[in-house]
């Protein structure tokens, strides 16, 4: 994907949720299907994703559009956007339609954007998918920090301990417990 010359009009479209006019735009200018957008560099995918447009989503993917295609900044996901945006029924299409559960970085890591996002339903979703619950990041501003932690540090309670009821019988007062010090801990730097 190249970048091309932004056309706000396509993201009007988007926000209306409306197909037909989106189509006649992209009909007319068909470059902007591979675009990379200037919101946070991902493409018009990502975009819709975010927005909550269904029918956007479902045309993109219908024009081959890979429901994996990184951002141009962090190899971000449209998965991670509908999660940051709270559309689960977005995050089920997209997982339906092929997309993965990249946790290599946090920043691509949709169980981290569902957390962000404060969006539960995505979570489950997520968690329903086998998601990773256990990796954790190391960088500038995070140490150990895994998914309960975050959303412990996030101030998502909620999650947080639907998170640590995933996976192996651990006592989850004793994961929230541990999450809860890592989540202390990075909030001291």
């Amino acid at each position: 994907m190249r970048e091309t010359r932004f056309n706000p009009k396509i993201s009007a479209a988007i926000r209306a949720k409306d197909l037909p006019g989106l189509q006649s735009l992209l009909e007319a200018e068909p470059e902007q299907v591979t675009a990379f957008t200037p919101f946070a560099g991902g493409t018009w995918l990502h975009y819709a994703a975010r927005e909550g447009d269904v029918d956007a989503v479902c045309y993109f993917l219908s024009l081959g559009i890979d429901a994996n295609v990184g951002d141009a900044r962090e190899g971000r996901s449209p998965l991670c956007d509908a999660c940051l945006g709270d559309h689960p029924h977005i995050v089920r299409l997209l997982l339906k339609s092929g997309g993965s559960i990249d946790t290599t970085e946090a920043v691509r890591n949709p169980l981290f954007a569902a957390i962000v996002g404060r969006s539960p339903a995505s979570v489950t979703l997520l968690l329903d998918h086998g998601v990773d619950t256990t990796v954790a990041y190391n960088g500038p501003r995070m140490k150990q920090m895994d998914a309960v932690a975050f959303a412990l540090e996030q101030g998502e309670r909620e999650i947080a301990q639907t998170i640590a009821q995933q996976g192996s019988p651990v006592d989850v007062e004793g994961r929230l417990n541990e999450a809860g010090r890592i989540a202390a801990l990075n909030n001291v730097r």
